[in-house]
């Protein structure tokens, strides 16, 4: 996935890291991102994602996975254990 993200920010898009965190959390975010060398532009704190207006979702929540497809949302689900149940029309990470 970074290294996908990576390219999409060398093509000039811009990447939004949408995180259902509390905002209090911040500066942990920020710090972790930049540590770990993970390319964004902006940070947002939101409990829906959907709400985030973007052309491409990354995820590994099966209910945000689920939510953003079933608004017509184009999502790609970041692969775990916990989510390797959903079924359905996803691009291939």
């Amino acid at each position: 996935v970074v290294a996908i993200l990576r390219f999409f920010k060398q093509t000039g898009h811009k990447i939004i890291i949408a995180t259902a965190r509390d905002e209090s959390l911040y500066r942990l975010t920020l710090e972790w991102l930049i540590e770990h060398r993970r390319p964004f532009d902006e940070i947002v704190f939101t409990p829906r994602k959907v709400l985030v207006d973007a052309d491409l979702y990354f995820d590994d929540s099966p209910l945000e996975i689920l939510e953003l497809a079933s608004n017509g949302k184009d999502v790609v689900p970041v692969p775990w254990p916990y989510n390797r149940h959903l079924t359905g029309n996803w691009r291939a990470m």
